[in-house]
């Protein structure tokens, strides 16, 4: 009886030993037939994040090629720009050349009076005449051009705040542009307008600067001979720096009233032509003709008197000497 308790122990320990083994290897295969579907679910969750990263590189190429388009526009506006304020330039550099042009007519037409060969006179204030038309059409460009300048400026002023903006709100196109600088050209214009309330240069501004420099190159009429003689161009900045570097040759008084007699001398000339030729240019005008020769008859007189009393003082000076 006793080995039959012990019998039954050992079977009994046996059966719990198998039953916690087969235990343990179903939960050992349920883990590995569970190890897809858990990968199933993780790959599923990291879908999301994939997406919107996409989202975001859609909206980063959308705006870098929005700012590759605004950088774009600005290079064609400052090439415009700067074509537009040479082109004034130009045409301020040819205004002053045939004002020469013309003051040297002036002079020609003078000379001609003198020796009495009025018809040449005559046809020497003609071309006067249509030199000065030409003038006139040559300040309206310039006019035209440096509106077109301001415009065109608000423009790069306008673009340059979007690009910056652009640029600001993409870390990756502010990283770029950190290693390629963007040359930005400042405007002229410092009111302190809202540069986005502003209208931008359209194209008939373009165009009218255009048609005034196609117009003003066919109008031109000057003789060569007549440009030929202004041998220089010159660049004036103002009065006073003409009259400093005049007077900085003059080293005695004797030598100022040199000076003024010669600058009345031109004067005295071309109050002399004004009143011989008076018949030429005030023809129709009998009663405002007289009126305005005697006045100038006067006024010619006096100078006269003038320089005769500086070629007195001269003369006195040099006998003291």
């Amino acid at each position: 009886m006793p080995n039959l308790g012990m019998h039954r122990r050992r079977e009994k320990k046996k059966k719990k030993r198998e039953g916690e083994n087969r235990k343990a290897d179903m939960i050992l295969n349920w883990g590995i037939n569970m190890l897809p579907l858990k990968t199933h679910f993780h790959n599923k969750r990291r879908l999301i994040p994939s997406a919107a990263a996409a989202a975001a590189a859609d909206s980063n190429r959308s705006l870098r090629a929005d700012t590759d388009k605004l950088r774009s526009q600005l290079s064609q506006l400052q090439s415009e720009a700067e074509l537009t304020r040479s082109k004034a330039n130009n045409a301020r550099l040819r205004l002053m050349r045939l004002s020469e042009a013309a003051e040297n007519l002036q002079q020609r037409a003078a000379t001609k009076v003198l020796v009495n060969k009025e018809a040449e006179a005559r046809e020497l204030l003609i071309q006067k005449k249509k030199l000065m038309r030409t003038l006139e059409k040559l300040k309206n460009r310039i006019k035209v051009l440096d509106e077109l300048t301001v415009k065109i400026n608000e423009a790069i002023s306008l673009k340059e705040t979007q690009l910056i903006g652009n640029v600001g709100m993409n870390p990756e196109l502010k990283q770029a542009e950190d290693s390629s600088q963007i040359r930005f050209i400042s405007p002229k214009d410092e009111s302190g307008e809202d540069l986005n309330d502003r209208n931008l240069p359209d194209e008939g501004c373009i165009k009218q600067g255009q048609n005034y420099e196609l117009e003003d190159q066919k109008s031109e009429a000057v003789p060569s001979g007549d440009l030929k003689e202004t041998t220089s161009e010159k660049v004036v900045t103002s009065n006073d720096d003409n009259i400093i570097s005049c007077f900085k040759d003059i080293s005695t008084y004797e030598g100022f009233l040199e000076y003024v007699d010669g600058q009345l001398r031109q004067i005295e000339s071309d109050l002399f032509m004004f009143v011989r030729i008076s018949s030429l240019i005030l023809g129709n005008e009998e009663k405002q003709m007289k009126a305005k020769v005697q006045q100038t008859s006067e006024i010619l007189e006096d100078v006269h008197n003038i320089r005769k009393k500086i070629a007195s003082v001269i003369k006195t000076k040099e006998g003291e000497t």
